[in-house]
């Protein structure tokens, strides 16, 4: 048995057996200094996370996105519901793990250690806060490949129904433009209000927020001052506005069963973003999600698991 002067203090070692029996724990505090660097930095890295993953799924804050991201109707769909609340725990856990070890060192030994590193400890703690960090970033990396899918859908619905919203006013309101003014003036106007509506609407369920829609278009058509408002007038834009609202929804349920059927965000990405939504979701990772495709009896995996396994792996 050999005891050594070193820089940890006192190592055991067992020269005849070959076995170190005590490695020292005393000046090793560089290390754990080191590691507590490391677990501050998976926090600030976190944080970062969390506040964009809570915006995401925020229809106040994300821009036209649905509540929760859903894709279906959402007084059915709760989708992201549970990754936000995933990412709160995950957040919380990852604030708390941030906390210094080395101001709990004990004295040992009777004394004889005055001051301990714990730099394992600090390490242990550090390797549980970057399982903690991998797993935030999957929740996020799902929610962020479902927006930009949602995006995707959005935009195909979009294009899909410009041009049949000029052929619904050509055909049922250019009779009541006035002298002066033409079918454009009034596309382009009823066009930017129909996006508007359209981004601060995504609360309701599809055939309600298209009611509400075309009611209010119906209110920006008769003030405009666009259209010779004469006897013949309000029932047409009554049916105008019905025909509207059927058409504008066939037109949704279609592209979205379209879209589920194959989603495919990569054409409006850039490089970085066209590499992480592949992985996730061409990779076979995790599919775009629609609680009421599930439901019909479609068997999908275990999403988190595969999507956290990838990033401590650092996979792509």
């Amino acid at each position: 048995m050999t005891d050594c002067n070193s820089t940890t203090d006192n190592p055991l070692i067992d020269t005849e057996g070959q076995q170190i029996l005590h490695g020292g724990n005393f000046q090793a505090q560089s290390i754990t200094s080191a590691v507590e660097k490391i677990r501050l930095s998976a926090q600030r890295i976190g944080r970062m996370l969390f506040a964009q993953s809570t915006e995401i799924v925020n229809p106040a804050l994300n821009n036209g996105l649905s509540p929760n991201l859903v894709a279906d109707e959402p007084s059915r769909s709760f989708l992201m519901k549970s990754i936000d609340l995933a990412t709160a725990v995950y957040m919380s856990e990852l604030s708390f793990l941030a906390n210094p070890v080395g101001s709990h060192v004990q004295n040992a030994e009777l004394g004889n250690q005055s001051i301990n590193s714990l730099a394992l400890i600090s390490a242990r703690y550090t390797r549980m806060a970057l399982d903690v960090l991998s797993q935030l970033s999957a929740a996020y990396l799902y929610s962020l490949c479902q927006a930009l899918d949602l995006r995707a859908f959005q935009a195909q619905h979009l294009l899909t129904v410009s041009s049949n919203l000029s052929e619904l006013v050509s055909t049922g309101l250019s009779s009541f433009v006035v002298e002066g003014h033409n079918n454009e003036e009034m596309i382009s106007l009823l066009w930017s209000h129909f996006v508007k509506e359209l981004n601060t609407s995504t609360g309701m369920d599809s055939s309600q927020r298209f009611r509400h829609i075309f009611v209010r278009l119906t209110g920006v058509a008769i003030s405009c001052g666009f259209l010779n408002e004469d006897e013949n007038f309000l029932p047409a834009i009554k049916v105008w506005a019905n025909q509207g609202c059927e058409v504008v929804l066939a037109l949704f349920l279609q592209v979205r069963e379209d879209y589920a059927c194959q989603p495919h965000a990569t054409p409006f990405l850039g490089k970085a973003s066209h590499r992480i939504y592949s992985y996730v979701r061409q990779g076979g990772t995790a599919a775009w999600t629609l609680g009421w495709w599930h439901a019909r009896g479609r068997r999908s995996r275990a999403y988190g698991c595969w999507s956290i396994l990838g990033a401590k792996d650092g996979d792509h």
